[in-house]
């Protein structure tokens, strides 16, 4: 079955629900939620006093023309003192969704909209949360990137400044950079003994420029060797870890509050400090709302991998027996995986596999799948190529 085909996408959306009900996502928006959307008074507000209407300046985004996934604009201009300023403009999420609603309490079950190939299941309802695809990547896209970053570092800084707690987005230093440096000299390259996200990014470059068709592996290879992101509540006179693959220490998402609920939680206290309110969370709050977003993101990327393996499994139905050129992916205790790339798809890897490790080459064997787990399993067909 073709998982592009009306079946193959009703199968795979199932696979989908499932896999999301059984770590604790909820797939299906809750009546209560419905309920709540259809009486929304979503007429433009007016501008409160102290608040500055800026709707006459050109705003802009790289969106399609179709998109309604505008949760955050972009506009650059020259202050009076010459400097060159760049603003951008977030949806104001809170002004509808208010905290302890319906939409809301779903929204911190699902704190992130959790996409895959059978659809995107979204943090909050359609009518408030549309993700369109824009994503070739572009060099307008890296740009708007760069702003994001920029107005989550300012949204971090803002509220230090107003002694406000935070969640901040952290990335810890890699603890296998022994491992990234084994891979960067296996390229002729060397990285220092202490991990530096400049000279990997540094490195990383140099790569896709020199080896464009490897470059994918590698940069797999890489991002599996650093982590996963996760969330810190960031305190009064405390310190959260910082951000590894940005190289800063000041980091909160605030940025895509109709996908994402830590930004939300971001914008309701941004909203507090500037009236000079108490912070709608306390310690304890954000703190446990820091590890449920982190684990909950966690679960989400799960779904996302199975339905996308389910998927591959799909069209690797007929090829049981096959060949294939891969790159080790993962190799702990639990077990091997690897990744082959025509098509794109990930599995374990069985047999005698001491030796291996994250970023080898090898030719792997087709030897089963089943596509409701989402499982593709390989077996050792030749020695590493590296």
């Amino acid at each position: 079955m073709n998982p592009t085909s009306s079946g193959g996408r009703q199968r795979l959306a199932g696979i989908a629900r499932e896999a999301m009900r059984a770590r604790g996502l909820v797939p299906e928006i809750p009546a209560a939620a419905i309920a709540q959307l259809a009486g929304l008074d979503t007429a433009l507000p007016q501008p409160s006093t102290g608040v500055r209407d800026l709707r006459a300046l050109p705003w802009g985004s790289i969106d399609n023309d179709d998109s309604r996934d505008l949760d955050q604009l972009s506009v650059a201009g020259t202050s009076p003192s010459g400097a060159q300023t760049v603003l951008v403009a977030v949806a104001d999420v809170d002004a509808l969704v208010k905290k302890g609603t319906p939409i809301d309490e779903h929204a911190q079950a699902n704190p992130t909209s959790v996409y895959t190939a059978a659809g995107v299941f979204p943090m909050l309802p359609e009518q408030l949360s549309t993700d369109l695809a824009i994503d070739p990547p572009n060099r307008a896209k890296e740009l708007i990137e760069e702003f994001m970053v920029g107005a989550n570092r300012a949204t971090a800084r803002f509220l230090d400044a107003h002694h406000s707690p935070s969640l901040r987005r952290v990335l810890r230093s890699p603890e296998r950079w022994d491992r990234i440096c084994e891979l960067a000299a296996t390229k002729g390259d060397r990285l220092g003994p202490q991990p530096d996200s400049k000279s990997l990014d540094a490195f990383l470059r140099k790569q896709r420029d020199a080896d464009p068709g490897h470059f994918a592996d590698l940069s797999l290879a890489v991002i599996k060797l650093i982590g996963r992101g996760e969330y810190a509540a960031d305190l009064p006179g405390d310190k959260a870890p910082g951000h590894f693959g940005l190289a800063v220490q000041d980091y909160a998402h605030s940025t895509a509050p109709n996908r994402r609920f830590p930004d939300l939680i971001g914008q309701r206290l941004v909203k507090a400090a500037l009236a000079g309110e108490a912070p709608p969370y306390s310690g304890a709050e954000l703190k446990a709302l820091a590890e449920h977003c982190s684990a909950q993101e966690a679960n989400a990327d799960k779904v996302e991998r199975l339905v996308r393996k389910s998927a591959a499994a799909m069209l690797l139905a007929t090829r049981i027996g096959d060949v294939f050129d891969a790159v080790v992916t993962g190799a702990s205790d639990k077990g091997t995986w690897v990744r082959v790339s025509h098509p794109a798809a990930e599995g374990r890897l069985f047999g005698k596999l001491k030796g291996l490790d994250v970023g080898d080459r090898l030719q792997v064997k087709l030897k089963g799948l089943d596509v409701e787990r989402g499982f593709i399993d390989f077996a050792l067909a030749a020695k590493p190529a590296n």
